[in-house]
Order: structure tokens, then C-alpha cells, then sequence
């Protein structure tokens, strides 16, 4: 068997999706004159051919290989036995091949070889940062017998029981992995840690020794928060174990020993450590964009750096340009309690724990509630940061708190009983982190103003913008960003502040229809104008009844309100309400702007659809020249149906994430609980979204994003680009990263042409 070894250096852009992102992104930082510690690529098909070998001797591994034996997955003894079989096989399969080359290159040093997954263009793409972290690194002494062991280890991860369970459970065929491997000495390191860096801002991490007990949950490493070049928050770590490279005396022991640290210390890094650091880190912005993840660490003799691995950041990033700053804000050094980083920056204020929804003036105050419902938005605008018990990323309470650009923490168990009303509080919205603010052990931190940038280049891929609030316009308007419309304009965020506390059901029993359609074609002509002639795709209101509870005249709440009387379907039930909604989409046409589309949310079926165009022609919408009539892709039917949609007049589709993900994997996207579990980025999400596409495009539909997704995982944009999506809309604060990522994914899809 012959093995292609390719230096690190040497790929190109089109070795992407054979060898997969960790190692191409490292090769791409190598090229460009990082600290990267050299290596050798063992090609994909090295282990596809190894795989066939073993297949030669145990035909249950070609089986498994090809997809036609499934296995019982729920049953752990036939699993274990299944992967036994397989391991034992592939460990009796020889392995020939000239190691001798590489080995003289790298004579007794101990080596490291790294797994690198790749999933070719099939629509997982965003869960491959996962994949690699499922196989374990292998170490080895670089001795030929050595290292064939070492490759026949790594290559048999893929069928351990545990691979074996996630691949068969994320519907993911062995055919379609492409595991290549880098092969890299194993140097000796004084100090090694991570670095995650987000416009500018940084959190390194740093355990004594080789970065093993990092991987393996041994350490509480020590960590450093950098902002704007400064060091602002440090917090000492412990260490009960430290890994180091053993001294080359026996090539037949493991390369690695772990041992007591030598000292009790946590790790301190230097002034100049962190500078060296943090100039390497922004050094790479360039080639993994704002926010990036790096592994690295300080060789034995304290002067050298060396990069590991470096990646674009896979977890949701954080913004800051839209976060309203106070006069000072404070960091405390601890953190009482946590939650899930909602919507970014940071607030110290006085607490108001919301009981009841009578709201007293909330200006400078930190609202801190079980729950946060979109009824609470005059009071919640003056408020400087929200903190709740329940709701997760995507609930309406986070999604109003970044428009508003509140800093807020959702998921925070027991908020309303650990702290008080009163009480000096200070939340992270960058983090998910919530103290009372020791006003005497505090950092001051100066405000920092966004600083607008001017972007020219414009994309083929729109890029829209989520809006619900006309307070968002400003900020929107200084970016100076080529923005091609409103992707999704939230009514029910958008009408609230008009319906003085009443239900607009109660606003209709009153017989104050005019009223409410004048009201609501005011608001809606704000946003028409100020993104003329560019269009403001209007969602019709979606009135979910748990959310509107407290509003007068309100409903009964249901039983189970997300699957309940909601949009299209209860325009059947109400027509009054929507017949509102269209004249006031008629009056702003009449006044000269003609840019407003109306989009239907929630639509499950085909009948619903047609029922809303009936409507539309009866007030004479439909026969405007420039209406078009959208519907959210919400509802998995939409999958199956989309064909009937086009032949009933659909206009076009926009993929709403949020709603599309909880009804695909069963889960409630309110609670804390799913927020970092059950996500867009799933591989039943991402092939549900896949299939839109591609029969929108057969269909010539145009096809919209406009949930979470994108936003939370800037990767999935890549994706999206490469399926053909015709607009990505997200919410303003992640207008630019979005930017950056579409326009990285369209210069690599034409690099690739």
C-alpha cells in the first residue's frame, strides 16, 4: 500500500474537502508565515484503502462500509460486538508501507497524529468542527513499526462503538467520511491553552504542560479575558495532573507520561506571553476571520510559540456594535450565576425582579423575571439588561433583547429568588454570566463605541436584515453595509407598542379596526421608506397565546399554544384581524411605497395558502404589479408540498430556523434547557434545509434564511452559499460577521470553479 504524504505547506484550496477544515485551515496559516508546528498529510484515500483491505477479511466490515447492514444502535451488546469484530480485523491487517523517509526526518521524536474530518459537500457541514473532536489524537515514537500502529489506531476510531452509534444516529454513512490524518512532531511544551477571539476580544486559557489535560477534563485552567488590548479579567486555575513528553529511553512505551505538577501555582502567563498571543491571534483574523478559535503552546524553553490547531469560531459568536453603553460599566471577578449568553455586552444596574406585569419606569434597571414575553416591550426598552429563568437563544424575550441591544442572560435557574429587588447586579450577555456587583472589588471598563465601516463590494448571495423595532434603523443606517432589503419584518414585535396593553382582538370587538390599520400603516411606512425601493418582506402576525396573555381582552391561554390556534391557519378563524393587516399594507402602497411584501408564517398546508391569496385579491393586493405574497417554511409539510405552493402562487419561501428545528427534532425552543443541545446546526435540520433548497431551484423559487441559524453558526453560511440560498437575512448586530462569511464563502466557491 503506497501512503501520499503531502507536506502541510504544500495544499491548495481544492484539497478543502479531502482533507477536511482542521488540517486546511492550519496549512492556509502555515502558508502565510504562522507559527505552525510543521507536518505531513496522510491522504483520505489511505484510509479507504486500508478500509477495503480489512473489508477483504472480514466482509461484515464491507457491509457495514456500504450501507447495507443497519445496526440496532439501541442494542450495546450487539454494538460492542460489532465493534470488536471490526477492530480485531483491522488490527490483523498489515500495513505496508515506507515509513522509513518520514522517520529519519523526524528521529526520536515523539509524534502526533491528528484526525481531520471531511463530509464532501452533503449538508452536515456545520457539525463536522464536532466530527474530529469525536476521534482521539494519536501519539506514537516515529519509528516505521510505530507509526503504522499508530495510522491503523486512529483509522480504527471509526468503528468503536461509540462512532458507530453517532454516525448511525446522525444518518451518517461511512462512505461519505473522509478522515484524513496530519502527522506532526509532539514538542515539548512549558504551557499550552486555547485562544478564542472575537472582534478583537479574547479568552485565552493555559495549563501547564502538553495540552492533554485541557482535552481531558483534568484541569481547571487558568483564564485570561482580553479586551481592546487590555487585560481585564484573570482567573486562577488547578491542576492535579500535568502531561509530558517521556524521555525517548523505550520506543515501545507510550511517548506521554502524566505526573504531579511540579508546583501547586496555576498557570501565570507574562505581559509579553499575552502580547505574543494575542498578535499572533489577530495576525490570523485574516485567514479565519473575526472570530476564530487557535490551540497553542510555549515550547519548554519559554521563547518559542507554536500554533496547533485554528479554526473560524464554531460556537454562536458575540457582537458589541449595537450594545448601548451606560457611563461605566463594571466586571466583577466572580460570577454568581449562569445561563445562556442571549444577546451581547454588558450592564450593571439596579435589579427589578418582575412579579407582576404592572412595570414601574425601568430606566437603568436590570429586569430580572422567570420569563420575558413579547407584551413586556414599551417597559423593557428603557431597561439596561435582562436577565430570565426560562427561554432559550431563540425565544422571542432574546430575539427583542438584540434588536433593542440589551445585554441579556437567559436560562439563569432561580434568578428571581437569588437575587433582589434593589440589589446592584451586573450581567455578561457575551458570556451568560450574572453577580451582584461588589462595587469595591469591580474593573472599570470605559465604554467602547462601535465604529461604523464602509463596505463596497456587494454580493451575488442578498444579504437582509431582521428588524421588528424602528429604533433599529439608525444603527442599520450608519453601517454602511450593502443590505438588499428586510428579510423578515416581526409584526408582533412591531404592532405591540401601539396596542396600548389591549389584545388586538379586543381593539377589533371595539370596532377600532381604522384605528389599528392606520396605526399599523404609520409604522410599517417607516420601515418601507427608509429601505426604498429595496423590499420589507412584512410577516403577518403569528399570535401564540401564552404570549399575549396579560394583553386586555387576550384569548384563553391553550393547552399547547405552539401547536395551536396560530398563524395562517387562525386567519380562518379571525379574518377581521387580517383584513386589517392587508389594508394597512394597501394604505402604504397609496401613499407611493410599493416595496412591501407580505409573508404568512406558520402556513401548514395548502388550503391556508390559498385561503390568504383569496384574501389578497378580494382587498386587491394581488393585482399590484410589485405585491408578492411569501410564506414561511416553518412547518415540515412545506417540505412535501412545495410544489403545490408554486402551482397555488407562492412568490417565495424563507426558511424560518427557529420554528423549522424545534417541529424536526420535537423540542420547545423557549426552554433553557434545549438552548445548546437541539440546534440548527443538527444534521436532520441542515438536510431538511438542503432539500428546500434544491426544490426551490428546480421550482426557480427564490429561497430565503431568515432564523437564528446563521447567526449562531457562521459556518452554516458557507453551506447555505454552496446550496445556492438566494438571500441569508439575520438581525443587525450580526449584519457584518454575516457579511464577512458571505463573502468568504462566495470567493471560495469560485476559487473551486
Amino acid at each position: 500500500m503506497k501512503i501520499q504524504l503531502r507536506q502541510l505547506r504544500h495544499l491548495f484550496a481544492a484539497d478543502r474537502f479531502c482533507v477536511g477544515d482542521k488540517i486546511f485551515y492550519l496549512s492556509t496559516l502555515a502558508q502565510q508565515g504562522h507559527p505552525v508546528v510543521p507536518g505531513w498529510v496522510v491522504s483520505h484515500e489511505n484510509c479507504r484503502q486500508f478500509i477495503e483491505a480489512t473489508s477483504r477479511l472480514e466482509p461484515f466490515l464491507a457491509d457495514l462500509s456500504t450501507s447495507s447492514l443497519h445496526l440496532n444502535i439501541d442494542d450495546a451488546q450487539q454494538l460492542q460486538n460489532v465493534a470488536g469484530r471490526i477492530q480485531q480485523a483491522m488490527q490483523a491487517t498489515p500495513l505496508v508501507w515506507d515509513a522509513q523517509p518520514l522517520v529519519e526526518t523526524l528521529a526520536d521524536k515523539a509524534l502526533i497524529l491528528r484526525p481531520s474530518i471531511s463530509l464532501g459537500k452533503r449538508p452536515l457541514r456545520s457539525s463536522v468542527s464536532q466530527l474530529s473532536g469525536l476521534l482521539p489524537a494519536q501519539t506514537c515514537w516515529a519509528t516505521p513499526e510505530n507509526l503504522s500502529a499508530g495510522l491503523k489506531a486512529l483509522w480504527a476510531e471509526l468503528f468503536t462503538a461509540k462512532s458507530l452509534f453517532y454516525w448511525q444516529r446522525s444518518q451518517i454513512q461511512i462512505q461519505d467520511i473522509h478522515l484524513a490524518v496530519l502527522i506532526q512532531p509532539l514538542l515539548p511544551a512549558k504551557i499550552s491553552g486555547y485562544l478564542h477571539l472575537i472582534n478583537g476580544q479574547a479568552q485565552i486559557w493555559a495549563v501547564w504542560g502538553l495540552g492533554m489535560a485541557l482535552t481531558h477534563g483534568e484541569a481547571i485552567p487558568s483564564r485570561y479575558q482580553i479586551e481592546q488590548g487590555q487585560l481585564q479579567d484573570w482567573q486562577a486555575g488547578r491542576q492535579t495532573l500535568r502531561h509530558d513528553i517521556r524521555q525517548p529511553s523505550d520506543a515501545t512505551a507510550s511517548c506521554t507520561v502524566s505526573h504531579w505538577p511540579e508546583t501547586e501555582a496555576s498557570v501565570e502567563l507574562s505581559e509579553d506571553c499575552l502580547d505574543r498571543l494575542m498578535y499572533v491571534a489577530q495576525r490570523a483574523e485574516t485567514v479565519l476571520g473575526p472570530a476564530l478559535e487557535l490551540e497553542w503552546l510555549i515550547a519548554e524553553n519559554q521563547s518559542d510559540l507554536y500554533l496547533t490547531q485554528g479554526q473560524p469560531q464554531t460556537r454562536r459568536p458575540q457582537l458589541k456594535a449595537f450594545v448601548r453603553p451606560s457611563n461605566q460599566t463594571t466586571r466583577p471577578r466572580s460570577a454568581l450565576l449562569t445561563g445562556l449568553a442571549a444577546a451581547p455586552g454588558q450592564a450593571s444596574g439596579r435589579a427589578w425582579i418582575l412579579r407582576s406585569r404592572e412595570l414601574p419606569d425601568l430606566s437603568g434597571q436590570i429586569v430580572i423575571a422567570t420569563q420575558l414575553l413579547p407584551d413586556c416591550i414599551a417597559a423593557l426598552q428603557q431597561a439596561v439588561g435582562i436577565v430570565t429563568e426560562q427561554g432559550g437563544l431563540t425565544s422571542h424575550g432574546a430575539i427583542l433583547a438584540r434588536e433593542l441591544g440589551i445585554p441579556a442572560v437567559v436560562g439563569v435557574a432561580q434568578a428571581t429568588q437569588q437575587l433582589a429587588t434593589g440589589e446592584q447586579v451586573w450581567i455578561d450577555g457575551d458570556r451568560g454570566l450574572v453577580s451582584k456587583t461588589a462595587l469595591s472589588t469591580a474593573i472599570a471598563i470605559p465604554p467602547t463605541p462601535a465604529q461604523p465601516q464602509s463596505w463596497a463590494k456587494r454580493l451575488q448571495t442578498q444579504l437582509m436584515v431582521n428588524l421588528s423595532q424602528p429604533e433599529s434603523l439608525t444603527p442599520l443606517q450608519q453601517l454602511k453595509l450593502p443590505i438588499d432589503g428586510i428579510g423578515l419584518l416581526r409584526s408582533e414585535l412591531l404592532m405591540l407598542p401601539l396596542l396600548e396593553q389591549q389584545h388586538p382582538h379586543y381593539w377589533l370587538q371595539n370596532q377600532r379596526h381604522d384605528e389599528l390599520t392606520a396605526c399599523l400603516a404609520s409604522r410599517l411606512s417607516l420601515f418601507a421608506q427608509a429601505l426604498w425601493p429595496r423590499p420589507v418582506r412584512y410577516r403577518s402576525l403569528d399570535l401564540r397565546s401564552h404570549e399575549f396573555q396579560h394583553l386586555k381582552g387576550s384569548p384563553p391561554v391553550e393547552g399547547n399554544p405552539m401547536l395551536g390556534l396560530r398563524g395562517a391557519f387562525s386567519y380562518q378563524l379571525w379574518p377581521q384581524l387580517f383584513e386589517v393587516e392587508l389594508r394597512a399594507i394597501q394604505q402604504v402602497y397609496r401613499s407611493g411605497l410599493s416595496n412591501v411584501q407580505l409573508m404568512l408564517p406558520f402556513v401548514r398546508t395548502v388550503e391556508e395558502f390559498r385561503f390568504c391569496r383569496q384574501r389578497c385579491e378580494q382587498i386587491r393586493l394581488w393585482q399590484q404589479e410589485s405585491f408578492q405574497l411569501w410564506i414561511m417554511a416553518e412547518v415540515p409539510s412545506v417540505i412535501f408540498l412545495l410544489p403545490d405552493y408554486v402551482a397555488a402562487g407562492v412568490s417565495g419561501i424563507a426558511i424560518g430556523t427557529n420554528d423549522l428545528s424545534q417541529l424536526l427534532l420535537g423540542v420547545d425552543r423557549d426552554r433553557a434547557e434545549f438552548g445548546e443541545i437541539y440546534t440548527e446546526s443538527h444534521p436532520a435540520v441542515l438536510a431538511a434545509i438542503a432539500q428546500i433548497l434544491q426544490t426551490a431551484q428546480q421550482l426557480k423559487l427564490p429561497c430565503s434564511i431568515c432564523g437564528q441559524g446563521p447567526r449562531r453558526y457562521p459556518e452554516m453560511v458557507d453551506y447555505l452559499v454552496e446550496l445556492g440560498i438566494t438571500a441569508i437575512s439575520v438581525e443587525v448586530e450580526a449584519l457584518e460577521m454575516t457579511y464577512q462569511a458571505i463573502a468568504a464563502a462566495e470567493k471560495r466557491s469560485a476559487d473551486r470553479a
